[in-house]
């Protein structure tokens, strides 16, 4: 039995739908248990209601998917697994799909699985592909059931399409990314005027395709308001789509009021767009000009810093948004503020997406820990306890020991060797020419001599665990390296478990080798204890 499922209240969706030859009526769900990976992630469930040597079926299933025509198509008998052999492809778009298929043997429900791919196992990035579209049909078949004469396709029986599935919560389209057809956008169109049009949208789906509406935005028609619960101390967000119908938008500007409910107010500076304004990587504040192309969406995230101590109560307000010539869009917004408090602003529920907050801090940017990270203790000479973890330095700068809480991970000193065909470089010693200590982190700058070498080395550690060197060579000869090699001597009790270089989760293989290129330019040894990612 099938069970239909919202990925976040678990109840059962219907969506209305117009089609050809099919109900009004389209239901998207997930199954209750996921069907073999390698059909791929969606599916169609369809009925036959009587053995047929061909049968016809038409679905309008909205794929986002670019060309679709270039996918595997397999049709299999639901009860006894059985691959239907033929499939004659009359039209497939991302709108409709209509096709034949046969010999049908017997009534029943059959799984239309059109998005096949090879499945890799093993590895964190994905390499393979689509499968390719499946063989011409048997021209014996084609022939016998009439089908090289499109007159004869009228008297088929047709299969009907009872739903659509994703093999997954996660691997669904619906609501999202389920395709309004362009009858249905001039329809919009010719009802509503302007350059642009605005869609206030909730938070718990957000907006992912920017070349297409989706067909809840018809369904639901154009509104110029926007309605939420917030809860106090809560970071809310939620979005405008802002569809340019019409003609391209240049210089998008935004404009908000303060949120008011009678002498309470959430001020218009609590307020935040995303997508027009925030904090670069160096603590920079910027302003962002935003132009959409004809034709395509752009999703507008926005933010409001709701007060602990926040009266509960509908708060309301305005957003404005304009382009450049001017076309003018308002949407009202209303809040409604629960007297419950949420501890942790809603970052510990993503479907909040209280988190974007975060792409506007500045922690970390100044020399101060970040919590939970305490500051740094000097515990000796060269030996610095952090949260959780110990570093004791040798003379070249480079950890000599490294705990995790109790547990060493090192069995020697690591060692950056740099061999030439007169001396190695290991076996000099660096001098210490400055540190500079601070509660987040020391910074120390290094320098060592021989003959054919002046070496400058700089090292940073982190209250979090973070260590970083740079080492510039400079050549007093002509000078030929053999060899630059960074040593890291784990102890055996603790390098159990590798993974990086190429490599997914694994056992230390006895041996390894892969270049410092492309993907392979990091990799984690340790166990349960500890371990050093060194990338």
């Amino acid at each position: 039995m099938t069970k239909l499922r919202h990925p976040f209240f678990g109840i059962l969706i219907l969506f209305l739908l117009s089609s050809c030859n099919q109900r009004n009526t389209m239901k998207y769900s997930v199954p209750d248990a996921a069907w073999p990976e390698e059909y791929g992630n969606h599916r169609a469930v369809i009925r036959v209601d009587e053995p047929a040597g061909a049968v016809e079926l038409d679905i309008r299933w909205r794929r986002h998917d670019a060309n679709p025509q270039d996918r595997r198509l397999l049709i299999i008998n639901a009860v006894t697994g059985d691959t239907i052999p033929n499939i004659l492809r009359k039209e497939i778009n991302n709108e409709s799909c209509r096709l034949v298929f046969g010999p049908v043997g017997s009534p029943g429900i059959y799984h239309f699985y059109y998005l096949p791919y090879a499945v890799q196992e093993g590895y964190g990035f994905y390499y393979k592909n689509y499968i390719i579209p499946e063989d011409e049909p048997d021209p014996e078949w084609v022939i016998s059931n009439h089908l090289n004469d499109t007159s004869k396709l009228e008297g088929l029986p047709n299969a009907t399409c009872l739903e659509i599935q994703a093999r997954t919560e996660f691997d669904s389209f619906f609501p999202m990314e389920i395709i309004a057809t362009e009858e249905e956008k001039q329809a919009l169109l010719e009802e509503h005027t302007g350059d642009f049009m605005v869609f206030p949208e909730d938070r718990i789906y957000p907006i992912r395709m920017k070349d297409n509406i989706p067909l809840k935005w018809i369904s639901e028609g154009v509104k110029s308001e926007y309605s939420g619960e917030a809860l106090k101390n809560e970071y809310f967000t939620f979005q405008l789509g802002v569809w340019a119908a019409g003609k391209d938008i240049r210089e998008l500007k935004l404009n908000w009021s303060s949120l008011v409910k009678g002498k309470d107010t959430i001020p218009a500076s609590s307020i935040t767009c995303f997508n027009t304004e925030g904090i670069d990587t160096d603590g920079n504040y910027f302003i962002k000009d935003i132009s959409i192309s004809k034709g395509n969406v752009q999703a507008l995230w926005f933010g409001a810093d709701i007060p602990e101590d926040a009266a509960k109560g509908t708060y309301k307000g305005k957003i404005t948004i304009k382009d450049i010539d001017p076309d003018e869009k308002t949407v009202d917004i209303s809040m409604e503020v629960k007297n419950s408090v949420i501890a942790d602003r809603g970052d510990s529920e993503p479907w909040r997406h209280s988190r974007l907050r975060w792409l506007n801090s500045t922690a970390g940017i100044d020399k101060n820990p970040v919590k939970p990270f305490s500051p740094i203790q000097k515990t000796g000479q060269k030996s610095f306890q952090l949260t959780g973890s110990r570093i004791d330095l040798t003379q070249n700068g480079l950890p000599e020991k490294i705990a995790v809480k109790a547990e060493e991970v090192l069995s020697s000193p690591i060692r950056l060797d740099i061999i030439t065909s007169k001396s190695d470089i290991s076996e000099g010693l660096f001098n210490l020419i400055k540190i500079d200590e601070y509660p987040g982190e020391v910074n120390a700058e290094y320098q060592c001599d021989n003959k054919e070498l002046k070496i400058l080395g700089s090292a940073g550690i982190e209250s979090d665990g973070y260590i970083r060197y740079n080492y510039t060579l400079i050549a007093k000869e002509k000078v030929n390296i053999s060899d630059v090699k960074l040593v890291i001597p784990f102890r055996k009790e603790i390098a159990e478990y590798m993974m990086g270089m190429g490599l997914p989760g694994t056992k230390v293989p006895e041996n390894h080798k892969a270049g410092w290129e492309g993907p392979h330019d990091s990799f984690w040894i340790g166990n349960t204890y500890g371990g050093i990612h060194c990338e």
